[in-house]
């Protein structure tokens, strides 16, 4: 299978903008089909870091995670460093003198940062615990069947900086050297950084925050200062992480506010105080938090084909403040996803696209090479807890979906009918034809409307699903034809009975089936 990804920019507190999404998002979804059961890798920058660590390692409902990302925020910006030089000219002149304000700088420029890194450190083990590993035990509480692969992008300090991925996962290649980004794995497991550590690091703004300093790793600041783009990496990770995948089958990008774009005028310089290199270089890198021009690139470089499997969901930000510590205007940042027309709907669109995404297809048999066309039998499964997800997917489209390819119907998606009374796995037996093993197809599940998602794995060829299966291995598979699961004689029994029938191709599988009669599957 594909991988599906969720990748959350940072923004600062402006980090609720994403989660107030995933909250529709996980709305949509219902109680009952979490939305981490549907994400194989999640990758955070900054508070989006924050995020995907309370999503993915602590297994916190999306609104949850909102009110833990509220109370930290609020409680580490609460107030700057105030030296008693600026505060002595306030209560004497009762106004913010330009003198006043050189002893603060140079008191922030002693601690690295203009708010308190103690006061940082102890929010996040508060809410993160301060004894949890970042590659620690799998929680057998959740109630994924496999763990979700999670990451977030912290910078190095040295002169040549480069982004630095603490996850729970290591790469499937040998080497990395040729990426762009490095993934934190000691080989002393005793040295993997707390949860807490990998969540200072990804959040540890220059300016606001000193570095964080993780013991026999090294020392690290914000993620976004390289990456903010968190899509951007997740792509390169899902090719470290699974080498022989061609493409993640879902992706969502979620960023954090879009900023209004100034005149194109090039201004004068006007003086040293409002337009020094330190204003200059604050402003750019504020602008790079910015990430809707490197979507629009990366979504431009895609094939037509695999367009419609990419999500992104941004607000503009209008006239509301956008500095990353403006804890005044997180409920109006909330408010933004709330009031924007069509939040709602682009949330449903990612969640039945994702819901699908589960659904993938596994050969039966080797197609005979006898007369042409071949007919390829095989059976569509499902990954994961397969009556939640199913009727999720009922519950999103109650009309009418049909299984289908580029030019036949297989027959209507008929919910938790097929799912096994005995073992309670999905499986729903098609067929189609082929011209040759090496054929490209798709599968399809489409509603009414004509709108179609693909399911997992599609585009490919039946060969590659032969190959990956090693069904043509010569002495059989190691485990007899039951990858991962119990023999079930009640499965075993619906794929007999849809055995030795074959049906005509149709050329019109894009029209929908009149009548309201269902396919017989063959």
């Amino acid at each position: 299978m594909n991988p599906t990804v969720l990748a959350i920019d940072g923004g600062g507190v402006r980090g609720v903008i994403p989660l107030e999404f995933l909250v529709l998002m996980q709305e949509h979804l219902g109680p009952s089909c979490p939305l981490q059961d549907l994400v194989e890798l999640a990758v955070g920058t900054s508070s989006g870091g924050l995020s995907t660590l309370g999503l993915f390692k602590m297994k916190w409902k999306p609104r949850k995670c909102s009110d833990m990302f509220d109370r930290v925020a609020r409680r580490i910006f609460h107030e700057r460093r105030e030296s008693a030089i600026s505060c002595l000219f306030r209560t004497v002149f009762k106004a913010e003198l330009p003198l006043a304000i050189l002893p603060r700088w140079l008191l922030w420029l002693l601690y690295d940062g203009c708010y308190d890194s103690g006061t940082f450190d102890l929010a996040l083990k508060d809410v993160f615990g301060d004894n949890h590993r970042i590659f620690g035990e799998f929680d057998r509480q959740s109630t994924a069947i496999s763990s979700t692969r999670f990451g977030v992008v912290a910078t190095s300090i040295a002169k040549d900086t480069h982004s630095c991925v603490f996850g729970n996962f290591n790469s499937a290649r040998e080497s990395t050297d040729s990426c762009e980004f490095k993934i934190v794995r000691p080989l002393n497991p005793h040295h993997e950084p707390l949860v807490w550590e990998a969540a200072r690091a990804t959040a540890a703004a220059p300016f606001f925050f000193p570095t964080a300093d993780i013991r026999d790793i090294g020392s690290f600041q914000d993620g976004g200062l390289r990456d903010n783009f968190a899509a951007g990496i997740a792509r390169r990770l899902v090719r470290q992480i699974w080498p022989s995948r061609k493409r993640p089958a879902r992706l969502l990008s979620i960023g954090t506010g879009a900023i209004l774009q100034p005149s194109a005028e090039t201004p004068h310089f006007r003086h040293i105080f409002r337009d020094s290199f330190v204003r200059r270089g604050f402003d750019a890198w504020m602008a790079s938090m910015d990430t809707d021009p490197k979507w629009m690139e990366m979504f431009s470089q895609l094939d037509e084909a695999d367009k419609p499997d990419y999500f992104r969901f941004n607000v503009p930000l209008r006239e509301i403040p956008n500095a990353i510590d403006s804890v005044e205007a997180m409920d109006d940042y909330r408010n933004l996803v709330i009031l924007q027309a069509g939040s709602g709907a682009l949330a449903r669109d990612a969640a039945i696209a994702f819901l699908i995404s589960r659904l993938y297809f596994v050969v039966e048999a080797i197609p005979g090479t006898g007369d042409l066309p071949l007919s390829c039998r095989g059976t569509v499964r499902c990954k994961g807890v397969a009556r939640q997800i199913i009727a999720a997917i009922e519950r999103l489209h109650p009309q009418r979906l049909d299984f289908i390819t580029d030019s036949e119907s297989l027959g209507s998606f008929q919910a938790l009918e097929d799912v096994c009374r005995g073992c309670g796995r999905y499986r729903k037996a098609v067929s189609f034809f082929i011209s040759h093993l090496g054929e490209t197809v798709n599968i399809y599940l489409r509603s009414n409307s004509q709108k179609r998602w693909r399911i997992n794995g599609f585009p490919d060829s039946v060969q590659s699903f032969i190959s990956a299966q090693k069904i043509d291995a010569p002495f059989g598979q190691h485990h007899h034809g039951r990858a991962g699961i119990a023999a079930c004689s009640e499965c075993a029994a619906h794929g007999t009975s849809s055995q030795g029938k074959r049906r005509k191709r149709s050329s019109d599988a894009s029209e929908p089936t009149q009548g309201g009669k269902k396919c017989r599957i063959a």
